[in-house]
């Protein structure tokens, strides 16, 4: 928190223009893990003020947001009593695999109460400590197991049939959340949310080129051609986030 206020000030004093500030999921680590609307105390004694300081300097806030609960988060007792999460089929159980130094289990963005969980955590952990958009991020739902399920709204289906429906019904969620609580509070502004995962016309699309490590330069300016043309004539609100590059380049 402390180096966050040095950098507002260091922007500040060099008239740096930053429209935006997206916080990566670094605020929710214990150790190497992430857990999604948790906040390391540690880390951000004060997450309100520290944002309170960003909006003092003229930029909005996006926060990462996962919706894979680590098996020792502190809701990932409570959301499987209930049903929630991807299941097995034949055991009924919660499919848990590895995600982020640890073992957890994906949201089910086709049941309700799951939506209805997500959109809770974001209202009071996210939008009430003032940060203004989530950025939708490890959607893709790569779960392996071949008995994977979803509620399918009540008539349960493979995983394989629904899982290019999760980013997007996740970006919804989190759109719709964000939207009815800005109304909540006198603000009816254009909603704007952050996804790596498929076109939505709730999100942005956001393209990570992070720690790339290539043989040769060309081929880090490739990929990066590839996303700037999706940016081009693909999609209107597409961006890449280049960061924490290295090289191994080939000397002749």
């Amino acid at each position: 928190q402390i180096q966050l206020g040095r950098f507002i000030e260091r922007c500040q004093a060099e008239a740096i223009p930053i429209s935006a500030f997206h916080y990566g999921s670094g605020y929710s680590t214990r150790g190497k893990q992430r857990y999604v609307f948790t906040w390391n105390a540690s880390k951000f004694p004060d997450p309100i003020a520290i944002n309170q300081q960003f909006k003092a300097a003229g930029m909005r806030l996006v926060a990462n947001i996962k919706p894979c609960l680590l098996d020792d988060h502190p809701a990932y007792a409570s959301v499987a009593a209930r049903g929630g999460f991807i299941r097995e089929a034949s055991t009924g159980n919660p499919v848990v695999e590895p995600f982020w130094d640890g073992r957890g289990a994906y949201l089910d963005f086709t049941a309700p109460d799951d939506v209805a969980w997500w959109q809770t955590g974001l209202r009071t952990q996210i939008l009430k400590k003032g940060i203004d958009a989530g950025w939708n991020d490890n959607n893709e739902y790569a779960i392996q197991s071949e008995q994977a399920q979803s509620a399918g709204w009540g008539q349960a289906m493979p995983l394989h049939r629904s899982r290019p429906l999760h980013g997007l019904l996740m970006t919804r969620a989190t759109y719709e959340a964000q939207q009815s609580y800005g109304r909540e509070h006198g603000r009816d502004e254009a909603v704007f949310t952050v996804t790596p995962c498929r076109p939505s016309r709730s999100a942005a699309v956001r393209a990570d080129v992070v720690r790339g490590q290539y043989d040769q330069l060309g081929d880090a300016a490739l990929e990066y051609s590839h996303w700037l043309a999706n940016e081009l004539v693909w999609h209107v609100q597409c961006g890449t986030r280049c960061g924490r590059l290295f090289w191994t380049i080939a000397r002749s």
